[in-house]
């Protein structure tokens, strides 16, 4: 999104990257619509979903991957972060996630790494920030994560979920944290089983 690689001014908050993608998708026709997210994603396609719904653009399912219910997440990132210790990958009083991402930050450039770490500091503190919204969405949701989830604060198949959407169905897959990148074709497999997509373009 804007801003996200120094390109234009950057969008701070959840609700202003949501913004930015309603106003994309509000003017684009297309024979159906699913809106996915992962990680920090999850929750802008939490808030997306709900800006669609009020300006009454269609949306066919939404589907939220390796995230905890937006509507429980104040009370699991009741968390002691440390600035200079997340520079490391590590955040205090939780546990080391250097080796989480490993699969993308082993060919970064002392640079890109910094660069990275500031990035996900920055996204944890948005989440922090964001006021989630608690408004009831009556679409089909997929909630998705990995059999080797890292994080044990999230939480699958929890009853909150279904105070947001009451419609939602629970999945997992192969992989941790960062199956997106570990193994994107059993994800494409999940999602497009569990909700009857004909093909899953990347």
């Amino acid at each position: 999104y804007p801003g996200v690689r120094g390109e234009g001014p950057p969008l701070e908050t959840i609700e202003e990257i949501a913004e930015f993608y309603a106003g994309y998708l509000t003017s684009v026709e297309t024979d159906e619509l699913y809106v996915l997210g992962y990680c920090f994603g999850g929750y802008v396609a939490h808030h997306l979903v709900r800006i669609l719904a009020r300006r009454n653009r269609r949306v066919d399912g939404l589907i939220m991957v390796s995230l905890t219910p937006p509507n429980m997440k104040d009370a699991v990132y009741d968390l002691d972060f440390d600035d200079d210790a997340c520079a490391d990958g590590y955040m205090k009083g939780t546990m080391e996630i250097g080796e989480i991402y490993r699969e993308i930050t082993d060919t970064m450039s002392k640079e890109e790494l910094k660069r990275y770490w500031s990035l996900y500091w920055k996204s944890v503190k948005t989440i922090l920030d964001y006021k989630a919204s608690r408004e009831t969405v009556d679409m089909p949701a997929l909630i998705v994560t990995g059999k080797d989830e890292e994080y044990d604060f999230l939480r699958p198949e929890d009853k909150a979920w279904f105070e947001l959407y009451p419609n939602a169905g629970f999945a997992t897959v192969a992989g941790g944290h960062m199956l997106l990148v570990t193994h994107p074709g059993e994800l494409a497999n999940c999602i497009m089983e569990k909700t009857g997509i004909g093909s899953l373009i990347a």
